[in-house]
């Protein structure tokens, strides 16, 4: 819900709308919304800029575009879905704000109908983003991209290090051979750690634990999964300085077995591309007219996308 709560912060900025009775402040084909209806979604009675008053009007005639776009392809969410998803955000809010859902909404002058129109856009694009999933293919290139691209972060690995300061590249060198001595091993590497190391693991023999790679800089990531497991590894460079790396297991996942959750999340990145170009033609294509002493609907002359450009 992290979209979610962006756009209630952003919403939350704009002040409360002011109302005109039933005239019409925007159409979509023969769906048309009042000035009674745009007064709704703000709880005060405030006099409100001509820009805010646009901004809560796109808000309405985009949501309405969405649902008419998703039924043309046998799509919709129903009441009760609204409400159960509803009952999950007033929860999750209420436990970050730590106060009423009704206070909530006081505090960020916001209505249940402006809420309903931003769950209900949340609603329709999972779902459309999950039905063009469906029809799309993933190569073999898409799947090994994606594979090596999450690789670090599916991996474990239990490994010790060695730092070293920057100018001490040499000495580093030097007990490299100590620590690949024919009769080294781990203990070794850890009493080498007690006695060079400049880190604050140098007390513990060097020990890092077992974490994922993605958790270190990158260079020094990467180092843990090139080492060869039982062999004193460097020096690599970071920003730290110079550290001998000794990795004792390492725990990487063959591709077969994420190639489902991988495809999953190949698919929906490529179904978001999808449904933005999809909604960007029927957002073109929609008959949409707005009350000329709000705005105008068009191409925004910064972006290119559509919207109501609020009169000036």
């Amino acid at each position: 819900m992290k979209r979610l709560f962006f756009l209630l912060a952003a919403l939350a900025l704009v002040a409360a709308a002011c109302g005109s009775g039933g005239a019409t402040a925007a159409s979509v084909g023969d769906n048309v919304f009042t000035y009674s209806e745009l007064a709704d979604l703000r709880p005060s009675e405030d006099v409100r800029p001509v820009a805010d008053t646009a901004r809560d009007l796109e808000l309405l005639v985009i949501t309405e575009i969405l649902k008419g776009g998703a039924a043309d392809l046998g799509i919709s969410v129903s009441d009760e879905e609204i409400a159960e998803a509803l009952v999950v955000i007033k929860a999750e809010v209420e436990a970050v704000q730590g106060i009423p859902w009704e206070e909530v909404l006081a505090a960020q002058n916001l209505t249940e109908p402006l809420v309903d129109a931003i769950v209900i856009q949340q609603l329709l694009q999972d779902r459309m983003v999950d039905h063009f999933s469906k029809t799309l293919e993933v190569s073999d290139t898409e799947l090994d991209v994606a594979y090596n691209s999450q690789l670090q972060a599916l991996s474990n690995v239990c490994a010790a290090h060695i730092l070293f300061d920057a100018e001490d590249e040499a000495l580093a060198d030097e007990v490299l051979l100590l620590a690949l001595a024919a009769d080294a091993d781990a203990a070794t590497f850890a009493d080498l750690a007690v006695e060079h190391s400049i880190g604050p693991s140098g007390p513990d023999g060097g020990d890092l634990g077992c974490v994922s790679p993605s958790g270190y800089v990158p260079t020094f990531g990467q180092a843990t999964r090139d080492a060869e497991i039982g062999v004193p590894y460097g020096p690599v460079e970071t920003q730290f300085g110079h550290h001998l790396i000794l990795v004792s297991s390492r725990d990487v996942p063959e591709l077969e077995d994420l190639r489902e959750e991988l495809l999953a999340g190949v698919r929906a990145q490529k179904a978001n591309i999808e449904v933005s170009t999809w909604f960007q033609g029927v957002v073109e294509a929609a008959e949409v007219t707005v009350d000329e002493a709000i705005g105008v609907w068009g191409p925004n002359p910064d972006n290119g996308q559509y919207g109501i450009v609020p009169a000036s």
